[in-house]
């Protein structure tokens, strides 16, 4: 091979080089772009107090609060329903968020309504065209709207790094209904030596970034207790929440 052929080979093999040098770096500029506005939404840790509402009043617990509401009562809305906060922990801001919320509703329906039997007592709650409904004639019967409370939106949700405010989700009063009365009907068993585990309650997440591209993500959100007081009238906990897609 001749010096001109050795130049010109070099001159190519420099010049592939440089070409692939430049391709990695635009590849690593649209992934730092990307990483720039991606938003990453995350459920903050919440401790809960529970009680019975004395507006509705009703015999469960089904009064849930922020643990630190207890000490400021004058600033609880007695007809409100417990909100975890939604913050978004990544670059980006969030939008047209979609909320969707699943539990074992039937599961829990039918466990409760077995201890309710058990306890001697007719109550009993049913659920039908997504209708939650305490049948009673001692104990103060109530509806839930499930089929309503199944999905929500947000509009957006701006990075915590920008914008402090708290975006607030309600926790479906379904559910914090029948875990309430799985607690009321769990502590009047007289053989009972210890509480069954609270149903997950689950939230799928799907939402858009400022580029166009939508996200996905799942979690499950668990109630963990810290103490009962009486027959269920009273508990304190925290809600927490894990990823797990």
């Amino acid at each position: 091979m001749s010096i001109d052929q050795v130049i010109a080979l070099s001159a190519s093999i420099g010049g592939c080089m440089s070409a692939i040098a430049a391709f990695l770096a635009v590849k690593q500029s649209t992934k730092q772009r990307e990483a720039s506005y991606k938003p990453e939404l995350a459920i903050t840790r919440t401790t809960i107090t529970a009680s019975k509402n004395p507006i509705t009043k009703s015999t469960f617990a089904d009064f849930w609060v922020v643990g630190k509401e207890e000490k400021e009562p004058g600033n609880v809305n007695l007809l409100s329903s417990l909100s975890l906060p939604l913050r978004n922990v990544g670059l980006g801001a969030a939008k047209e968020v979609r909320l969707k919320w699943s539990f074992p509703i039937e599961e829990l329906i039918s466990n409760i309504n077995k201890m309710a039997q058990k306890a001697l007592i007719t109550e009993y709650f049913e659920c039908e065209n997504e209708v939650l409904s305490l049948k009673s004639e001692q104990l103060v019967a109530a509806t839930s709207m499930w089929g309503n409370q199944k999905q929500d939106t947000v509009d957006y949700v701006l990075p915590a790094s920008t914008d402090r405010e708290v975006v607030n989700i309600r926790v479906p009063p379904a559910y914090i209904e029948l875990v309430s009365a799985l607690l009321y009907f769990s502590a009047k068993e007289k053989d009972r030596h210890f509480f069954p585990d609270m149903p997950v309650l689950k939230l799928d997440l799907e939402y858009f970034d400022i580029g166009g591209d939508i996200h996905k993500s799942s979690f499950k959100v668990e109630l963990n207790l810290i103490a009962i007081h009486g027959d269920g009238e009273c508990f304190h906990g925290y809600m927490q929440s894990k990823k797990f897609a």
